[in-house]
């Protein structure tokens, strides 16, 4: 499964140039260029970032002590979602992103003919070895929410109490990448409403298209398969990571590393077929890419009115009744 996860991830950076966010440079990029990150007297410099980062009005970087960009605000994470969904829309639906398209839907045709044995011989694998379930258990977590945004919290501790800005940063884009994925997912999981292997009623688990709200959440295994939401985050996790840490080496075989062992567990607990994978793991790589580089020239050029992309404000409200927050969306 790990040598699975790294032709599916490879196949997105391959094709990363047509797809959200992305400058045509692999997962891993180039550690020569520098992200310049400013706010008054104080300026910092990261390897391996794009230098339009957050800042376009210097063309040299300058040294600096470390300080948070003052572009960058607690509720950023929250505020970029619905310019990530308009740019991941804008991005994907053009006639440059067929062939992605074309390989991830020809990808997943050719896991879904194969479903049922690939399941089957996970299952009696796991079954075989008790040690191995429990092991699934455990990587099965690195998928869920509660434990990324765990590891989301302490990093974001860890960059508040040293003054650690590209931490601070890499935390706020993770959470972002994971809500603007988690919700696309969300939606089309209502969608597609394909049984997982556990409640599959047969070989390959039945589909049942749009069901009812109600319906979807009194039996949930039976309707959330499609896309797989635990690869879906954990590859926006990682790509933020990457994108953020390019110098560190070992995160890329390792990402292909972890995406293959949760992939295998979930098969293995029956919560999740491989063709569930393809489109959950180009879904994180995408938004990963769109929160990592928020303001690469193509990312802004595809999603804009006249030079100005699509934002989300928050301000409180106050009137005679009470108080509450106006939520607006300008484009």
């Amino acid at each position: 499964m790990g040598s699975l996860a790294m032709v599916l991830w490879n196949g997105m950076i391959a094709l990363g140039n047509v797809l959200p966010g992305s400058n045509n440079e692999s997962f891993g990029v180039d550690s020569t260029h520098a992200t310049e990150i400013s706010t008054p007297g104080n300026e910092e410099e990261f390897p391996g970032d794009d230098p339009d980062h957050y800042q376009h009005s210097s063309s040299e970087p300058e040294a600096a002590s470390g300080k948070e960009s003052s572009s960058l605000k607690w509720y950023t994470m929250i505020t970029n979602i619905p310019n990530d969904w308009s740019l991941f829309a804008g991005n994907t639906f053009r006639s440059e992103s067929v062939p992605t398209i074309a390989g991830i839907a020809g990808l997943t045709g050719i896991l879904y003919f194969a479903d049922n044995r690939t399941y089957r011989d996970m299952n009696n694998y796991t079954t075989r070895y008790p040690r191995l379930q429990s092991w699934n258990n455990d990587l099965i977590d690195v998928g869920d929410g509660r434990y990324e945004f765990g590891f989301i919290g302490t990093f974001a501790v860890y960059g508040f109490l040293t003054d650690d800005s590209r931490t601070v940063r890499t935390a706020s884009q993770m959470t972002e990448a994971i809500l603007a994925t988690g919700a696309v997912v969300q939606v089309l999981k209502h969608i597609s409403g394909r049984e997982s292997p556990a409640a599959a009623t047969n070989q390959r688990g039945a589909i049942h298209l749009f069901p009812s709200l109600s319906v979807y959440q009194h039996n949930q295994p039976k309707y959330y398969s499609f896309p797989s939401g635990h690869m879906a985050t954990t590859a926006a996790s990682l790509t933020v990571l990457s994108e953020n840490y390019p110098e560190v080496a070992w995160l890329q075989p390792v990402s292909y590393l972890t995406l293959g062992a949760v992939g295998a567990s979930l098969v293995s607990k029956g919560w999740h077929w491989y063709s569930d994978f393809p489109l959950g793991i180009a879904l994180g790589y995408s938004f990963g890419a769109i929160a990592a580089r928020p303001n690469s020239s193509e990312s802004v050029a595809a999603n804009s009115v006249e030079g100005k992309p699509v934002e989300l404000s928050l301000e409180p409200a106050l009137n005679s009744t009470g108080g509450g927050i106006n939520i607006a969306v300008h484009f």
